[in-house]
């Protein structure tokens, strides 16, 4: 079996030749550390571009997936080119989103929450990032294509951000402050998911129409 034929007979509950191997996947990447010490192992010294928004995971070298034997290649949003993190006046790494973080160990933490002081009509006046950006589709669509037609791989499409609405509900306002908000202020806490959502909602439509 080729990589498309045995990851096609597993999802349609048969047995392939073996189970199939996934790497770089949503669920399957590695983590920056990780990644490093196994480019040391292999003796690899040229490293990829980070190519994906992240924070712990930001590489994907499919040098490694060829090694284990990966069947798929996936699909992976880059960052946007009209914004890059900085550091504000406080020391904080701030993102898209607004969210702030500081280095702890080997990763950054998040350390300011950007709408943590917010009331409900500031949810109104609150921005995220800038969706329609082509720097985050930048080769996507020559990449699959030539995935597609010369070569056998499975080829898929990995989630364009790191977590779902009540994620970013918890990085914007703090995660015991809006299980508060949950309890006892639903209406912010409604107001704060439906904004969210529709900025992650945008985000996959303007992925998947590229």
């Amino acid at each position: 079996m080729n990589h498309r034929e045995r990851v096609k007979c597993a999802i349609s509950h048969k047995e392939p030749d073996r189970v199939p191997i996934d790497l770089w996947g949503s669920a399957s990447r590695i983590t920056n550390e990780l990644y490093f010490e196994i480019l040391k192992y292999l003796g690899i010294r040229d490293m990829p571009e980070k190519i994906r928004p992240g924070k712990t995971a930001e590489y994907v070298d499919y040098r490694i997936s060829d090694i284990v034997g990966s069947d798929f290649r996936h699909s992976v949003i880059r960052k946007p080119d009209n914004f890059q993190a900085y550091q504000d006046k406080n020391g904080f790494i701030i993102d898209e989103w607004g969210i702030g973080y500081k280095i702890f160990g080997q990763y950054p933490q998040i350390a300011y929450n950007p709408l943590a002081n917010a009331n409900i009509s500031d949810i109104d006046k609150y921005i995220g990032p800038k969706i329609e950006d082509e720097g985050r589709l930048k080769g996507l669509k020559d990449e699959t294509r030539n995935w597609f037609e010369n070569a056998d791989y499975c080829i898929t499409a990995t989630a364009p951000c790191s977590g779902l609405a009540l994620d970013f509900c918890y990085y914007l306002r703090g995660q015991e402050q809006f299980l508060v908000d949950l309890y006892l202020d639903y209406k912010f806490a409604e107001k704060l998911l439906d904004r969210v959502s529709d900025i992650i909602a945008r985000l996959y439509v303007y992925y998947m129409n590229q």
